[in-house]
């Protein structure tokens, strides 16, 4: 069905028709007709088991849905086909599909409806297409209401007129809309926006990281800067400098001389002027030599070559063979410097507290100065002198002291660590309470000089020439004395010493009195006029150590050592503990008051003089023993009832007899031969002891309790019965006048049970 519209209008026909009047043109409307909505002029697809023939369904793919670029109105409006399939492909505002005579699908309108294409008004003709229908001169198209109307402008909109801005009101009509103070109008991105006037081409920064240009149209536009630039501003001009921080920017400095060292306090800033460099705090920038990378020069008085703010002294500087009588050193710091060569040679001066780490003082002689707290720390402090200086307190840690000749020294608390003085001469020295971990003394020679106090750990000494030196009251760890010759004295008194080492030593006056001597060795040392009294201590060891005029009274000390040959002059009030196999007492040993309670097997003691001398506990195996002894004590046993428990206490030496089954207290000690019916008694008790011709054996027995009885033989070393007795309480067994050598005692039980004893033996003139 066609429905006609007839519109009438007053008036006449060809008059303006007012532009918001909505009327269309005296034309009748097109026939737009309508879309064969009916069902496809086709049959069913063949549903029959397939053929190969047309429609056959089976496994062929099916054939596209559409023909390429063919059109057709949908749902969605007008549709084209791509690639197969119909897409949507939209009409345009107040626009529908609809098919023309061939089928393809149209966009058409409907005749008179009006629409706005941007700022231009449109109407749609009787053949269904919009054409413009031009709005007056100064108008445009916008909706109102939902109508598209020609008016001024659009309610709400903006825009600028030379520098102020206007704003459409609700009648479609432009009214003043005013920019801010100092701001003007300009359409940036289509938009009437109020902004800061600018000068076109000029920079400014708006932030740290933000630079603003600003456009031809005169308004400001900002650019980010890169991640690692900052935006500087300078001279009426910003750029984005790279590694530029504008928070906190480099400063820089006018280098007028061209040493590399700018002077003045610079500028700071991030686009450095020309001449200028990154390198400040040049003193004097027009004289290249002076900058702080040159050397100071002591030559050059009064100036300040380095600049840091010191003339002359200070560490570093080259003073080599310049005069220094007017220098002044308190309390400096010196580090480095070279004074070496000094003018005058010999050189006075106060050193007080001053710096002298690493320096070089090689063959620098110094007299009388004061070297009070100075820090000598790594020097090179070789050759040259000290003499009649003062230096508490001073610290030579890790210092260069070799051939450096010491007179009259005197200091207190002086640091030695590591400090090396081989080959150097002390002499007349004097150093108290002063400490060295790792001192060095190689083939140094020493002549009254004294370490007295403090703490001296991992000396060495060895190769080194003493003469009336060593230390006194001083405390030494792990220390090396192995020197090579002692011409009047090396001592070691009141000194606390702990795993140091004497061995290869030689020399006469040797002092090693009144001290605490633990881990210490004397091995193939070869000494005279030795002074070993008063000691204590453990650990020692003498192997194949040579001691003449060895004075030992009052020692109480444990040895261990193989061989050693001792001249043993004084004695008294002394025990000489451990093991001293092969000990050789040489011609002129006087044994007074001595105690040996050690193994002296295979010693050789023939050689010792009168004297009262003690061998409580000592094993005497295969001794010579001394020819003319003074009293002579072998020792004491304690022996328990039965044979099953061994005897105790500073027990004589167990023997056994041939056919002796061996009772816990018996040592096979080489079997004398049968004696008769005296041999041979696994329920006795065997000791081993000495005698001396010309002198009186005496066996005594101490009962514990009452009863019971003793049969007690003394019998050669060859096993024959020399004499006996039985005791039925405590009593005494003298042998007079016996040949000299080894005895042995033995000890049976006659009661039931065996009676408990105490035995002890002593030889007399």
């Amino acid at each position: 069905m066609v429905t006609l519209v007839f519109l009438a209008a007053c008036g006449d026909d060809g008059g303006e028709v007012p532009e918001d009047a909505g009327t269309v043109p005296d034309a009748a409307p097109a026939d737009l007709g309508h879309a064969d909505a009916g069902p496809a002029d086709a049959g069913p697809p063949d549903a029959g088991p397939p053929d190969g023939g047309p429609g056959d369904l089976g496994t062929d793919a099916a054939p596209p849905a559409c023909e390429e670029g063919t059109t057709r109105c949908g749902d969605a409006g007008r549709e084209v086909c791509l690639e197969g399939a119909f897409v949507a492909e939209p009409c345009g505002e107040a626009e529908r599909c609809v098919p023309d005579s061939s089928g393809a699908a149209t966009c058409r309108c409907d005749f008179g409806t009006p629409r706005c294409a941007g700022d231009v008004r449109q109407v749609c003709s009787a053949d269904g297409i919009f054409e413009d229908a031009s709005c007056s001169a100064g108008r445009v198209c916008r909706v109102i209401d939902e109508v598209p109307i020609c008016v001024v402008c659009a309610p709400g909109e903006r825009r600028c007129q030379g520098d102020a801005r206007e704003v459409c009101d609700d009648a479609g009509n432009w009214n003043p809309d005013a920019c801010a103070v100092d701001t003007v109008c300009r359409a940036i991105d289509g938009m009437a926006e109020c902004t800061e006037p600018c000068t076109p081409g000029a920079t400014r920064c708006a932030g740290p990281g933000a630079l603003e240009t600003c456009a031809p149209e005169g308004y400001w536009s900002a650019t980010a800067c890169a991640a690692t630039a900052g935006c500087w501003e300078e001279g009426g001009a910003a750029a984005c400098v790279e590694g530029c921080d504008p928070s906190d920017p480099p400063r820089w400095y006018p280098d007028g001389d061209s040493d590399g060292f700018g002077g003045g306090a610079g500028v700071a800033t991030c686009l450095p002027p020309a001449g200028y460099i990154s390198v400040g705090g040049d003193c004097n920038d027009g004289n290249g030599t002076i900058n702080p990378g040159a050397q100071e020069r002591c030559a050059s008085r009064n100036v300040d070559d380095d600049c840091d703010g010191m003339f002359d002294l200070e560490p570093g500087a080259d003073c080599r063979g310049q005069n220094w009588d007017d220098l002044y050193f308190v309390g400096r710091d010196l580090t480095g410097i070279d004074l070496r060569n000094p003018s005058p040679q010999t050189f006075e001066n106060d050193f007080t507290g001053a710096i002298l780490d690493g320096a070089n003082l090689a063959g620098v002689t110094f007299i009388a100065s004061d070297f009070s707290g100075t820090s000598f720390v790594g020097a090179d402090l070789s050759g040259g002198q000290f003499t009649s200086v003062s230096m508490d307190d001073a610290d030579f840690t890790d210092a260069n002291l070799q051939g450096r000749l010491w007179q009259g020294v005197s200091a207190q608390r002086v640091t030695f660590d590591r400090a090396d003085l081989t080959n150097g001469n002390l002499t007349g020295v004097t150093i108290v309470n002063g400490s060295g971990d790792g001192l060095i003394l190689r083939s140094a020679t020493l002549a009254g000089a004294v370490f007295q106090g403090g703490t001296w750990a991992n000396v060495v000494a060895d190769g080194a020439s003493f003469n009336g030196s060593g230390f006194q009251m001083a405390t030494l760890t792990d220390c090396s004395f192995e020197f090579t010759e002692v011409l009047g004295g090396f001592y070691l008194n009141d000194a606390v010493v702990n795993g140091c080492s004497l061995d290869g030593s030689h020399g006469y006056g040797i002092q090693l009195e009144d001290s605490i001597l633990t881990d210490v060795t004397y091995r193939e040392v070869d000494w005279e006029n030795v002074y070993y009294e008063r000691n204590g201590g453990s650990g020692l060891v003498w192997d194949g150590a040579r001691m003449v005029d060895l004075r030992v009274a009052g020692a109480s000390v444990t040895v261990t050592g193989t061989g050693a040959r001792l001249q043993i002059v004084s004695g008294a009030a002394a025990t000489l503990s451990g093991s001293l196999r092969g000990l050789v007492l040489q011609s002129g040993t006087e044994l007074g008051g001595l105690t040996f309670d050690a193994d002296l097997r295979a010693s050789d003691l023939s050689a010792a003089t009168a004297g009262t001398v003690a061998f409580a506990g000592s094993d005497l195996t295969g001794a010579t023993l001394p020819g003319a002894l003074g009293s002579v004590s072998w020792g004491t046993a304690t022996c328990p009832n039965g044979s099953a428990a061994p005897c105790s206490g500073a027990q004589l030496v167990p023997a056994a007899c041939a056919d002796d089954a061996l009772e816990p207290n018996d040592v096979a000690l080489g079997a004398p031969a049968p004696g008769g019916s005296l041999v041979a008694c696994g329920d006795a008790d065997f000791f081993d002891l000495g005698a001396v011709s010309g002198s009186r054996l005496t066996v005594s027995f101490a009962f514990s309790a009452a009863g019971g009885g003793l049969r007690v033989h003394v019998l050669s070393a060859d096993g024959q019965y020399v004499q006996g007795m039985t005791l039925g309480a405590s009593g005494d067994l003298v042998v007079t006048n016996p040949p000299s050598g080894t005895y042995h005692l033995f000890v049976a039980g006659e009661g039931n049970p065996p009676m408990s004893y105490t035995v002890s033996t002593v030889v007399t003139p």
